[in-house]
């Protein structure tokens, strides 16, 4: 019998190998990034611009934390070619060459800037998270088994089920909810909406979503979205909402419990695309 079972077992962690492998080469083709209009591109740096505190600082933080009296002329050239073209700098065309160029002498004069020239000897690394191949890990499908079905689909849901807490499903978001109607309905305060960390999901939250139940269950309804595209579950490309449809699927929230404004929280996770709903 226990040749039997490591003998299937075995033939299922093989066969989850090679469907991992397949999403591998699906997740690292490379797509061609939305084109955008010079009106388009200016409205976007202008926007930037005016929300960056210090700029040092900011382009410290794409170099990875690298001075910026270390960073060098062509490497912010080559990191704007990423961030305004998606491409590599090699790729750039004549026009699109002597736009960056114009944009940093623009950025030096206008913030009292001066990058460093050109250093030959070393080139300097930056975050360009849209070429950068994806870094993927080949986990066993015992991990997923602990991680998914016991402690998300058994632990979780069973915490949340004796919590009377309810699941569902609005467009691209799944939550768990809870809500106590009280008796006077200008009583209730806003809503809290969480999401959870990068993780096993909303388990490990328990301790911090027991906090909120005892202190904001009797007058506010609580969502804790469950984000299966940033949780140990089982691999896939099918679930894995883009901006448009995450931002979709919050307002069909705001309409399904007629919410008018919520308070977001969240944790190891800030998603610009909500911030419309602050």
């Amino acid at each position: 019998l226990l040749r039997v079972i490591l003998t299937v077992w075995s033939i299922v962690e093989v066969l989850f190998l090679f469907y991992q492998c397949y999403l591998y080469v699906r997740i690292q083709r490379q797509h061609v990034a939305p084109a955008l209009t010079a009106a388009e591109r200016d409205q976007l740096v202008s926007y930037a611009l005016a929300n960056i505190k210090d700029l040092r600082t900011t382009l410290s933080k794409w170099f990875h934390d690298r001075s910026f009296h270390e960073i060098d002329r062509h490497s912010i050239s080559a990191w704007l070619a990423f961030a305004f073209y998606s491409k590599h700098h090699h790729q750039l065309d004549d026009d699109e060459q002597e736009q960056i160029e114009s944009f940093i002498e623009k950025i030096e004069m206008s913030h009292q800037l001066k990058a460093l020239k050109n250093n030959s000897k070393e080139k300097i690394a930056y975050m360009k998270h849209i070429l950068d191949p994806v870094r993927v890990i080949f986990r066993p499908f015992i991990f997923y088994f602990v991680t998914d079905t016991l402690m998300d689909n058994v632990i979780g849901r069973s915490i949340f089920y004796f919590r009377n807490y309810q699941f569902r499903q609005i467009g691209h978001l799944q939550y768990w909810t809870y809500y106590q109607p009280s008796v006077n309905r200008a009583e209730e305060e806003d809503p809290i909406i969480f999401f959870h960390g990068i993780g096993a999901g909303l388990l490990f939250y328990q301790p911090f979503i027991s906090h909120l139940h005892q202190k904001f269950s009797h007058n506010r309804r609580l969502i804790f979205i469950s984000m299966r595209c940033i949780s140990l579950r089982y691999p896939s490309l099918d679930q894995i909402p883009n901006l448009s449809e995450t931002t979709a699927s919050i307002k069909l929230l705001f309409d399904q419990y007629q919410i008018n404004k919520a308070v977001f929280m969240g944790h190891r996770f800030i998603d610009s695309r909500l911030l419309r709903f602050r």
